[in-house]
């Protein structure tokens, strides 16, 4: 019986081979590690700093934190107010990535000298800034990082340290103008409730000379000042939903984060309605269908009164708080790890660049043995590789 013939390539077949054809892929691969290696050793070294900040929060202006500390005291209703807290990473990562901000960076530096582009366009060299800096927000601890490369490691560190009083500097500009804004909105509110609370005393007095009614059951005046209180922290979230309305547009988280407070008080607020009770004008006391309809009429004048005294007391302080934080001049951003001058280079990286530059050698000099070694075994019919390279070209031509 003839043994069958093992046409597959072994180990032996591929050592042959590269034995064969070292003078080919041999001289190939220590051609490119040397050349890479050269050029290792001769471009320019980059050093690379980095800073870790974290921002500092105001927690006591806003008008979203003023509502959560009225909240706070009213048990069930304070259920969403962890929810108030503003994640910053990204906000600060847009600050940083900021066209502005990387063109002041490139003038204070001159960095078109240092990147020779005197005279390129400035979105080629913004362009071009991109691949020597990188920022990185981590969720876990809620901080930035900041990392320069650059051939002179103090000036590396120079431009980290400028880039954290920037995003510092434009921070306060933008929290002051955002404090402005809501100062002004709270001055109008505060008037509109002002005028408000003045029109109801007149007509409580009015209503007090005409009926006779001065004065209410305790039972009764808790349940009223206790809506009262719910109802004057709607009219504050509602507040706070307008002013940040006009602030942010589209599916802005600060404005979603508004809705969904205004949506969970008025939520809570259902738990204190009449079954009966529809509409936007939802009456409170129609739990108390046992009193006249004058005890009616003065517990609803005094219901007002009372949400909107409490009311005028809310904004009157975020009023004050806006004017405060307006005018607050205090850092907004800690630094967590600050920058130092690097001693070790971090580009280029010789090893790595030398075993990369051998590697493609090294296949280049394999694919030029191959094809020498596939034109030789095709001119020679005896050639032991003959009938595979055969098979394998009319399976290429589809034959």
């Amino acid at each position: 019986m003839t043994p069958t013939k093992n046409e597959g390539l072994g180990l032996l077949d591929i050592l042959a081979f590269l034995v064969r054809w070292r003078r080919i892929w041999l001289p190939t691969t220590l051609t490119c590690a040397l050349a890479v290696g050269i050029y290792s050793f001769v471009a320019t070294p980059l050093y690379r700093s980095s800073a870790v900040v974290r921002g500092i929060e105001n927690k006591g202006s806003g008008l979203g934190s003023l509502i959560a500390s009225k909240l706070s005291g009213l048990g069930n209703l304070a259920g969403f107010a962890p929810a108030l807290g503003e994640v910053r990473g990204d906000y600060y990562l847009l600050l940083l990535r900021a066209p502005t901000m990387n063109k002041r960076v490139i003038e204070e530096f001159d960095l078109r000298t240092r990147l020779k582009m005197p005279d390129e366009p400035i979105e080629d060299v913004l362009e071009a800034w991109k691949s020597r800096v990188y920022f990185k927000y981590e969720s876990n601890t809620n901080t930035v990082m900041v990392q320069v490369d650059d051939p002179d490691a103090d000036v590396a560190r120079r431009i980290v340290e400028f880039y954290i009083a920037e995003l510092d500097r434009r921070n306060r500009e933008l929290e002051s103008t955002k404090a402005r804004k809501e100062r002004e909105f709270s001055a109008n509110r505060l008037e509109e409730a002002r005028a408000t609370l003045y029109a109801l005393e007149d007509s409580m007095a009015q209503f007090q000379r005409t009926s006779g009614i001065f004065d209410l059951e305790e039972q009764a005046k808790a349940t009223v000042q206790a809506v009262a209180a719910v109802q004057a922290e709607r009219l504050m979230a509602q507040a706070e939903y307008e002013f940040k309305a006009k602030l942010f547009s589209g599916d802005n988280p600060e404005l979603n984060i508004a809705r969904m407070k205004l949506a969970g008080i008025d939520s809570s607020i259902s738990t204190l309605m009449s079954p009966q009770a529809a509409g936007l004008e939802r009456d409170f006391l129609l739990r108390l269908d046992s009193a006249t309809e004058d005890g009616k009429t003065y517990l609803r004048l005094y219901r007002d009164i009372e949400i909107n005294s409490l009311l005028m007391a809310m904004l009157t302080q975020q009023y004050e708080s806006a004017r405060l934080e307006e005018a607050r001049n205090t850092p907004t951003m800690a630094v967590v790890e600050p920058a130092s001058v690097a001693t070790r280079r971090s580009w280029p990286k010789r090893g790595l660049l030398v075993g990369l530059g051998a590697a493609a050698g090294m296949l280049i000099g394999l694919l030029g043995a191959g094809v020498m070694h596939a034109k030789l075994a095709l001119s020679s019919p005896e050639h032991p590789s003959y009938p595979a390279l055969q098979r394998l070209s009319r399976s290429w031509s589809g034959r």
